[in-house]
């Protein structure tokens, strides 16, 4: 028996190559949506741990805390940016941000009671008005 020769020799190593290409881009594209999912987890954690209740005297080393726990544990562009940006936006503009980019990064129904209302808190602490001290 001949070999085939020509086109009709490489065009089924070609449809071979195409599939497993597909086979592993696919496999690519969910283990990326899986981690989307686990960094957008990981956002919700960090302030789940760093909850209102522990926020304290100091807001700003708990803050410095939380983000610095996003930081070393999250791995993927689209969290990182939304987290960096969010963090130029006011406190009650904050939990929205980080979830329309959970959204749009492909997790519909994201939510995260702990740090819509941990922004709620420092807001309500911000818009409160300031104690003078008292001289005792």
């Amino acid at each position: 028996m001949t070999q085939p020769t020509g086109p009709s020799r490489i065009l089924p190593n070609l449809v071979v190559a195409a599939a497993v290409a597909a086979v592993a881009g696919g496999a690519l594209y969910v283990g990326y949506g899986l981690l989307l999912r686990r960094d957008f987890h990981v956002i919700c954690e960090a302030y789940s741990e760093g909850s209102v209740e522990s926020l304290g005297d100091d807001p700003i080393t708990e803050a410095y805390e939380i983000s610095r726990y996003i930081e070393g544990n999250i791995f993927t562009h689209p969290a990182r940016h939304a987290v960096r940006a969010a963090s130029f936006a006011r406190a009650e503009d904050h939990y929205e941000l980080v979830r329309k980019a959970a959204v749009q990064s492909g997790w519909a129904d994201w939510e995260c009671p702990a740090m819509r209302d941990y922004f709620h808190e420092i807001d309500a602490r911000s818009s409160a008005p300031a104690e003078s001290p008292t001289d005792d």
